[in-house]
């Protein structure tokens, strides 16, 4: 469990900052502990953000179990504290524990399509629609 704790790298992002674009390769899960953060799409090369996340939340979780390129934007909207783990940590952790990891996979997929996927979409087909 120890060995677990030490992949683990802190990560400060500043307000405004970005951290991922649309079609970026995610490399790293990220573990907001402290802040607020939006997440968005660009239509007509404008941004929109939608959803505003914050405390206790996780950016990548289902790029990386999916092996999936970002489709929306992640931006802080406040300084955001916590830590992160790379990719290739991850995967060496889900070997170690197949079982485990199964149902984590099933409980990240049905979280970000209820929780991200799904409403962000919705909201792009709106502003498509309306900029057409």
């Amino acid at each position: 469990m120890i060995d677990i704790l030490r992949k683990l790298e802190p990560r400060k992002f500043a307000e405004r900052e970005y951290i991922n674009y649309e079609l970026d390769e995610v490399n790293e899960i990220i573990f907001i502990e402290k802040g607020e953060y939006d997440i968005g799409y660009e239509v007509n090369k404008m941004e929109k953000f939608k959803l505003r996340m914050g405390d206790n939340s996780v950016i990548g979780a289902f790029n990386i179990c999916f092996n999936k390129r970002q489709i929306f934007i992640h931006r802080t909207y406040k300084e955001c504290f916590g830590f992160s783990i790379r990719k290739s940590n991850w995967k060496e952790i889900m070997d170690e524990f197949p079982e485990f990891f199964a149902i984590l996979k099933r409980k990240v997929l049905h979280e970000y399509i209820t929780k991200i996927r799904k409403p962000l979409m919705g909201f792009k087909d709106k502003d498509i629609i309306h900029y057409d």
